[in-house]
């Protein structure tokens, strides 16, 4: 059976699958920081902008750790503080959605700020379940999440855009751009001088035999915080970093 025959039947077998992947370590985590509802709606942007038609399985776990890890550094804040997010490789929107989602559950002010290569406004085919025929913009896919307003998209390559932005804080980061090692150094240095004690660095894709880089990355950063690991690194794992 083709896509266009029944595309939400595709999509949904897709999800089961993403639903076997569960991490239960990681859920278990989720569900003491979070509640129900986050569960519900974090899977509904699971399927709609992170599921898609490859080879590899879906696998959205990186959204729970994203949303508990959040939800429990905003709540050891003031109401009063600022909160800057940095995203680095939006794809579809999915980690972005999933932090605005959870910043916008709290009283602070705040931005999640997102960078990627591709147009945030050119329509595409994205092999998801919110294409059409002519497929659909990132643009469109925000414009169905009221939170969304809470992002800032980016085009462009991070290593160029970042010094020219004016960050002067970024409370937590999830890096899941280029995972080469140059790249991920400019990321991490910018990322670190704008840090404070308990502020986060997440990683996504902390799996040594495909991304040494990665694993590297947070290594570099070992005098100055403590990590994480979250996943099966023989698979697919996330590292978390918190700023001592």
């Amino acid at each position: 059976m083709s896509i266009e025959q029944n595309p939400h039947t595709v999509f949904e077998k897709l999800l089961e699958i993403a639903r076997q992947n569960y991490d239960e370590s990681l859920i278990e985590y989720f569900q003491k920081q979070a509640d129900g509802t986050d569960f519900i709606h974090i899977e509904k942007l699971g399927y709609e902008t992170q599921i898609v038609i490859k080879k590899s399985d879906p696998n959205f776990n990186h959204g729970f750790l994203l949303s508990a890890e959040l939800s429990k550094y905003i709540n050891q804040l003031s109401r009063k503080s600022h909160i800057t997010i940095l995203d680095i490789g939006t794809a579809r929107g999915f980690s972005a959605l999933v932090m605005a989602y959870i910043l916008a559950k709290f009283p602070n002010q705040g931005e999640v700020i997102t960078i990627d290569i591709t147009s945030h406004y050119e329509k595409k085919k994205w092999n998801s379940v919110l294409d059409d025929e002519k497929g659909i913009s990132r643009n469109e896919i925000f414009d169905l999440y009221e939170y969304s307003r809470r992002i800032i998209p980016i085009q462009g390559k991070s290593t160029e855009l970042l010094p020219k932005l004016g960050i002067k804080r970024v409370n937590f980061a999830f890096i899941d751009g280029d995972h080469n090692w140059r790249s991920l150094r400019q990321e991490i240095d910018f990322i670190r001088n704008r840090q404070q004690r308990g502020d986060i660095i997440c990683f996504d894709d902390a799996t040594p035999s495909i991304y040494p880089d990665v694993i590297r990355a947070a290594e570099s950063l070992s005098d100055e915080y403590v990590a994480k690991v979250y996943g099966d690194p023989k698979k697919r794992g996330y590292l978390v970093l918190t700023h001592l």
